[in-house]
């Protein structure tokens, strides 16, 4: 019987450098059940993707998702959008994962206007219901029109599709000192998956959120900056306590590609990595 996937720990691909191959058997040596694998570490592969799969399957290692989905709403011809969403999901059927993590879109050239966002998110998810599978929308720190998770929930609570939810990601929420208060009010059953990443202070401008300054501090934090939870200065305490009130049971993720890690992972540092997780998903789950 498959294990519950919130008792699985995982990690996303993007903390490694190297063939995905390789990250996978590092990453079930150290511990981890569970993996998020990033799409350009699946295009990049000495292996198709039907001998990941198997790898997966010899490692006995959970794909918890397929990240990420990137400048989707807002864009350009849907009809072209629409096939690169079939082309994910062709790859989910493989990998026998039905979450797919959407990102919200940071192109300036996106159009700005929420309900064409809205009305994207809602053809996508019309389509993946179809396939049975899931999105999961998460707002990026540096979006251009949508940038805080409570605004992602707001489309996503308005179009109450069942295969549409939201994803978090500690850093997109404590980097803009995103109020936790909203957290409180979404059904736990439409959190799709939780990404933890600690990180240091910055002192970042936050005041209009078109600014490309800010979204270019904001996404270079972002890639540099990011640290295994409890190694940095966010609070993360007031996010694990919030979840645990709401009463979350879906899956939660290291989400960490800082540069900083990648270049030399050793398993010492995975070893760090799956300690770091099982302390930080204990006060969300108490066990």
């Amino acid at each position: 019987m498959a294990k519950p996937l919130h008792t699985l720990t995982s990690i996303a691909t993007t903390a490694l450098e190297g063939d995905l191959s390789d990250k996978l058997s590092l990453i079930a040596k150290a511990g981890f059940e569970g993996v998020d694998i990033h799409i350009t570490d699946i295009e990049s592969s000495r292996l198709d993707v039907r001998q990941i799969k198997e790898q997966l399957d010899t490692l006995g290692l959970t794909p918890i998702c397929l990240q990420p989905l990137q400048e989707f709403t807002g864009m350009g011809d849907y009809s072209e959008q629409s096939e690169r969403l079939a082309y994910f999901f062709s790859i989910m059927e493989v990998l026998e994962t039905d979450l797919l993590l959407m990102s919200s879109t940071s192109n300036a050239k996106a159009n700005p206007n929420p309900l064409r966002h809205k009305a994207d998110l809602h053809a996508a998810a019309e389509l993946a219901q179809a396939r049975q599978k899931r999105i999961g929308y998460e707002a990026l720190a540096w979006g251009h029109t949508i940038y805080s998770y409570w605004q992602a929930w707001k489309i996503i609570e308005e179009l109450d599709h069942p295969a549409l939810g939201l994803v978090i990601d500690s850093f997109h929420l404590l980097s803009r000192n995103d109020p936790l208060d909203h957290l409180y009010h979404i059904p736990a059953d439409r959190l799709f998956l939780v990404h933890l990443a600690d990180a240091p202070n910055r002192d970042v401008f936050l005041g209009q959120c078109h600014d490309d300054v800010c979204k270019r501090q904001l996404a270079d934090w972002s890639q540099h900056g990011r640290r295994l939870p409890g190694s940095g200065e966010f609070k993360l305490d007031t996010l694990y306590q919030a979840l645990f009130e709401i009463g979350y049971q879906g899956p939660v993720s290291l989400e960490i590609f800082s540069d900083r890690h990648r270049k030399g992972t050793s398993e010492k540092w995975l070893k760090e990595a799956y300690a770091s997780m099982q302390s930080s998903t204990y006060p969300i789950f108490g066990t």
